[in-house]
Order: C-alpha cells, then sequence, then structure tokens
C-alpha cells in the first residue's frame, strides 16, 4: 500500500450509500471532488426515484484553497469522491494535513484537519455504484438552487458548511416575518439587511437562500459589508452567491466599518437614492463599540432599521478569566 493509500482509506460508493442514519438517509455528506466536466457527466441519464436523502457538494479539486469556506466544520465527518488515485496525495495534503492558523503568522499554532473518513475514487466506480450514483445525483440536480418548473419555490442547494447560529436559529424567523409584513402593508417596497463584516459571505448566502425558499415575494437584497473587500475582492463572494442561485438576492459592498460616518453616510445613500428599507443590520464575530452606539442612539436613517442583532464571544460572567487568542479581550461582549 503506497503512502497516499495508507493517509486516505479507500472504500466503495456502495458502503457509503448504505451506510444509513436512523432516518433511512446516508449518514455522511459526501464531497465530490471530480472536475466539472466529470460531475457533469454523470448527470446525463438520470431517474428522480431514489428515495433517500443524501448531502452532496461538488467542488473540484483544482478550486478547494480558494473556496475552502464551503467546506464543512472541522469536526463533521464526511468522505470525499476523488477522481482517481493519483489525485491522493493532493487531497491528502489539502484535507488531512494540519494547516497553518491564518491569524498566525510564526505557524506554530496549526489548524487540525478535516474529518475525512475515507476516500471513494471515481475510476474504480461499478456499473452498479454508477447507477446508484446517477439516481442519487438526479436528486441533487433537483434540489440544485435553480428555480424547477415543477417547483413552488426555490429549494436551496446542499452545503457542508454551518451558518452562525444566532442567524439560523433567531434572526432568520424575525426577518422573515417582517419582510411579509412589509409585502402585506406596500408589495412595491424593496428591503435591504446588511451582513456588518460578512468575510466570506457565507451568512449572507444562509439568510439569502432560506428566505426566497420561504417567502412568495422576494422583496428583499441580503447585502455584505467588509472593510477588507476592493473591488477585485467582491468577486470570490459575488461567484459563491451565484453558484447557490442567489445572484438576484445578494451584494457585496465596500465600507469601512470602523467609520461611523461613512455608515451613516450610505444608509442615508441607500434610503435616499435607491427608495430602499433597511430593516435588518447584523454582526456575527464583529463588535466595534462606538459603531453600535451609533446604531443604538441614531434618529437618521439608520432608525429605519426595525433588527439589530449581534453574534459575539463573551466571557461566562463578569471577571471571569479570558484564555483564548482570539477575539482579544477589548473584542469581547
Amino acid at each position: 500500500m503506497n503512502e497516499e493509500r495508507s493517509a486516505l482509506r479507500i472504500e466503495t460508493l456502495s458502503k457509503w450509500w448504505k451506510d444509513r442514519d436512523e432516518n433511512g438517509n446516508c449518514r455522511l455528506p459526501l464531497l465530490d471532488l471530480r472536475s466539472n466536466a466529470e460531475s457533469e457527466e454523470s448527470h446525463l441519464r438520470l431517474s428522480r426515484k431514489s428515495p433517500v436523502n443524501a448531502n452532496i457538494v461538488h467542488i473540484p479539486l483544482d478550486e478547494i484553497s480558494r473556496r475552502n469556506y464551503e467546506l464543512p466544520p472541522r469536526s463533521l465527518e464526511f468522505v470525499v469522491l476523488v477522481p482517481g488515485e493519483d489525485c491522493l496525495s493532493t487531497v491528502s495534503k489539502l484535507l488531512l494535513g494540519k494547516t497553518p492558523s491564518r491569524k498566525d503568522k510564526s505557524n506554530l499554532r496549526k489548524r487540525q484537519p478535516w474529518m475525512v473518513q475515507y476516500a471513494i475514487l471515481a475510476s474504480d466506480l461499478s456499473s452498479r455504484d454508477i447507477e446508484a450514483w446517477m439516481s442519487l445525483a438526479c436528486k441533487q440536480t433537483y434540489c440544485s438552487g435553480r428555480q424547477d418548473v415543477r417547483a413552488i419555490s426555490f429549494v436551496p442547494r446542499p452545503r457542508l458548511w454551518q451558518p452562525d447560529p444566532m442567524v439560523e436559529s433567531l434572526l432568520l424567523p424575525v426577518l422573515q416575518s417582517e419582510l411579509t409584513q412589509r409585502v402585506i402593508s406596500d408589495p412595491s417596497s424593496h428591503c435591504e439587511i446588511w451582513d456588518l463584516g460578512a468575510g466570506s459571505g457565507r451568512d449572507v448566502c444562509f439568510l439569502a437562500e432560506q428566505l426566497l425558499a420561504r417567502l412568495t415575494c422576494p422583496n428583499f437584497t441580503v447585502v455584505g459589508y467588509d472593510q477588507r473587500y476592493r473591488n477585485l475582492n467582491t468577486e470570490p463572494c459575488r461567484a459563491f452567491y451565484n453558484r447557490r442561485g442567489l445572484s438576484h438576492v445578494t451584494d457585496s459592498r465596500k465600507i469601512d466599518l470602523t467609520n461611523v460616518n461613512e455608515v451613516v453616510a450610505e444608509l442615508d445613500r441607500v434610503v435616499t437614492n435607491s427608495n430602499r428599507i433597511v430593516i435588518g443590520l447584523f454582526a456575527v464575530r464583529f463588535w466595534h463599540r462606538p459603531l453600535v452606539e451609533a446604531i443604538a442612539a441614531s434618529t437618521s436613517s439608520m432608525s429605519s432599521a426595525s433588527v439589530f442583532a449581534i453574534s459575539q464571544f463573551g466571557r461566562a460572567f463578569d471577571g471571569a478569566s479570558w484564555d483564548f487568542e482570539h477575539p482579544k479581550v477589548n473584542r469581547l461582549l
């Protein structure tokens, strides 16, 4: 057994297919690392008869490094479908090797590897495996995030990553209710929801696709703001949203979030010039006290926002120690 095989155990698609949870669905998510052409080829002759739910996500191997924000939490077990044995070394290096922390330039602290349970070689698939895969891939296509002529509403694409818990459990239902009421009171209104410090845009993406799936009238745009964005650096976010069928309900904009006046001016610009209503602002692991205080005290356009939500780290109680490198103590709630 060569070094690549010893680093990454090889199993069959049938093993993954038969490994079910208590509801009869595939237990482990599957990350398809084949090229776009190889993945599309599996979708040519498909039936829609698969009764099994499975979380299958396609990211080509040569795009993993720049799309690692779409990978699962490092505590989640999953399986990879690899184009062939010659790719095992690359897959092992990218997913199983400990990677340097982005915050730690000395490389002394390493991130844990992803929990890849085993690999399936696409080059080894039997005709029976291919039949099962094609049936399954059809279900994946139906859940692709595109409008289907037979579907009542938008269906989000499968994903491996997780949104922030506050966004998922608290903010989403509040925004859904608010947008529904806005449509009832003024069908022509268009609302914006702002993610302050959006980073890679996962929470923007999550909110947009969930609201799009739940609302009959998509009267909103979810906007990611970040001072790290430049004209070119918004492109990865826009490409991310486009892959998930969300380009018409999302946007990415650069702003200096530490400049309170600039943020207020941006709110005034959007509300005054575009006749849009900013109904929600939220920040996940971004905490700038002057900005929060300005939002709380504002009597300008900022007061039109009916929701302001923050998800940030904090001490368990006043006076508790803080022994973590990130975030810094002065960034705690």
